[in-house]
Order: structure tokens, then C-alpha cells, then sequence
């Protein structure tokens, strides 16, 4: 559960998260499952050559260094691939340890280990155990957006402006300094830089001044902008007032009111949460194959996830409907 939400939240920014199913027989009965979240940078899937659209394996490959041979760039690579028959399915899994070759224009890879020989799974295994799940899924794109998308450059804009207002506050409590009379000359002739200081004293030739540069005089209109560029960017990630816990206790108790609040916020996720509901749907579907290959017992039914309902219950106004229905 903790695992899967930490996924989530990182393939909100990311705009993907995977997790891969796995099974160890040597593990003690009741834990030879796991399910990792693995980077979707590490994942490559494969298509058929024939129907692009249809996925019938993957690679997950991770790069690494080994301390005992330095200099040297390795790839641990995990292939999963469909292997159809008639109306037979089954999985093959192979995985290898490769040296790859940078000093080449064409990077090379070397086998250096055959760690699992390529192999079908259980017959009862008829999925590839990886689970790609997309922040934002369109049809005919293979990954999905970062909720930051498109946000980049406001994000910029916000943090230069915050910049150039710290940057005007500093100038105007040092103060900033300027004379007609040149720069000081000590007593041998030779000029000097200028020291603006406390216990300092400063001479200028007759007829000339020092004075204070005038800063800005107020900081308002940049900070205006600042909030405003901040506003937009919120209404255009549709987060109402009340994902950000702005609401007053009038509309919390309101459930119209604070649901067409939320209504933005709710819109915005729907087909995110159907789309994941499917996709967790068909991992605990092949989960019960692999407890059953794994931990040898059969688990009976449907696992349904379900996501509870995202607005807090007024509990007084839900009592009070039901002693009405009495």
C-alpha cells in the first residue's frame, strides 16, 4: 500500500510509474511475492513488428559500475517476452549481464553472464508481470505527461521574480551610492575604490556630491505578478481551493457547496483513477496465477480494487438524513 502510493506520487511528476511482479520459490512460504516499482527509464517495451500497438515483451535493463573494475559500464538486462502458439500462451524471462563498449560511435554491449537462460514461465503464467501505469494517457502515446507539463516556464518566471525582488530588497536596506567626483586619491595620488562604511569619512572636491541612488519604491506590482502567474498556474492544474485546504467551515459543511468546489479537482482525476482501477485490476487478476505457482494454493474470487470517496463525510447531516428515513 505505502509502496504503490510512493510509485503514484512520483509517476504524477514523472508522468509514468511501473511495477514488476516477481516470485522466489527459496523464500519463506507466505512471502514469495513481491511487487517493485521499477524506473520507467529502466523499462523498454517491445512491439509487434505487424500490429504496433500490441506490446509482446519488454526489456528492463539497469545500468551500473562494479568498484572492481573501474572505467568498465555494465547492463543487467531482464526480458520478458509473449510467446503465442495457436491459442496457446505462455511468457519467456531471460536475463544477462552485458559490458558495454563506450569508446566505440556505436555503443556495443558484450555478454559477460547468461544469470537465467531463457525460459518459459509456468503455463499457468500468461502475462507479462509489468504494469505500466500513465499519469496521462493518450491514445497512440506509448508514456505519459508529468502533471508539470507545460508549467515550466511560469515555474521559471516565478522563481526569477521572487530572485529579483530579494535582490531589490537587499539593494534598497544597503543602499546604493553614486558621485560626480571620481574615485578617492590618498595623500601619494593614487585612486582608490570606494568604501562605503561605518567610522569612514568621505571628501569630495568642491562642487561635487555623494548621494543615494533612490531603489525601488515599492514592491507590490512584482509580487502582484507573482501571485497572479501563481493563480493561473493552479486553475490550469485544477486545483480548487479546497485540494489546497482553502475552504471556510461554512462550505466544509455544505456537501453541494464543497462538491462543486471540488468539482475541477474530481474531473481532472476521473479517467486517471479508471485507468489505474483497469490496470490494478489485471495485476491482482495475474497475481492469483502466480500465488498459485508460487505458493502453491489456489486463491478463489476476484480481487475488485476500489477507491473510497475523496470528500470527508459530514457525519451529523448523514445521521440526521437517516433518523429522517426512520
Amino acid at each position: 500500500y505505502a509502496r504503490f502510493h510512493t510509485a503514484k506520487l512520483a509517476g504524477v511528476a514523472r508522468g509514468d510509474f511501473v511495477f514488476h511482479l516477481t516470485g522466489n520459490p527459496k523464500k519463506a512460504a507466505g512471502s514469495r511475492l513481491s511487487l517493485n516499482s521499477v524506473s520507467p527509464s529502466e523499462v523498454f517495451p517491445i512491439y509487434d513488428e505487424d500490429e504496433p500497438d500490441k506490446m509482446t515483451g519488454c526489456h528492463i535493463a539497469v545500468q551500473y559500475y562494479r568498484g572492481r573494475d573501474p572505467g568498465k559500464v555494465f547492463l543487467r538486462r531482464l526480458t520478458y517476452r509473449l510467446v503465442e502458439t495457436g491459442t496457446t500462451r505462455r511468457v519467456s524471462r531471460a536475463e544477462a549481464i552485458y559490458e558495454i563498449d563506450n569508446n566505440q560511435w556505436t555503443p556495443k554491449a558484450k555478454l559477460v553472464e547468461q544469470v537465467i537462460p531463457e525460459g518459459l514461465l509456468d503455463a499457468r503464467i500468461t502475462a507479462l508481470p509489468v504494469y505500466w501505469f500513465k499519469n496521462i494517457g493518450w491514445d497512440g502515446e506509448d508514456y505519459g505527461s508529468s502533471e508539470l507539463r507545460g508549467f515550466e516556464s511560469m515555474v521559471q518566471t516565478v522563481s526569477q521574480g521572487a530572485t529579483d525582488v530579494s535582490a531589490a530588497l537587499s539593494l534598497e536596506g544597503l543602499g546604493v551610492y553614486a558621485t560626480d567626483g571620481g574615485r578617492p586619491v590618498d595623500d601619494g595620488g593614487t585612486e582608490h575604490d570606494w568604501e562605503v562604511a561605518t567610522g569612514r569619512v568621505r571628501e569630495v572636491p568642491s562642487g561635487s556630491s555623494v548621494r543615494r541612488v533612490e531603489g525601488v519604491g515599492s514592491i507590490t506590482p512584482a509580487t502582484d505578478q507573482i501571485s497572479y502567474i501563481e493563480a493561473k498556474m493552479l486553475e490550469a492544474a485544477s486545483l480548487s481551493d479546497v485540494a489546497l485546504g482553502r475552504v471556510d467551515a461554512q462550505v466544509a459543511q455544505s456537501g453541494i457547496a464543497l462538491a462543486i468546489k471540488f468539482m475541477p479537482t474530481l474531473a481532472k482525476i476521473e479517467q486517471r483513477d479508471e485507468a489505474g482501477l483497469a490496470k490494478l485490476k489485471q495485476l491482482f487478476y495475474d497475481w492469483k496465477a502466480w500465488h498459485a505457482v508460487f505458493e502453491m494454493q489456489q486463491l478463489e474470487g476476484d480481487i475488485t480494487p476500489t477507491i473510497g470517496d475523496k470528500l470527508p463525510m459530514d457525519r451529523v447531516a448523514k445521521v440526521n438524513e437517516l433518523n429522517n428515513m426512520l
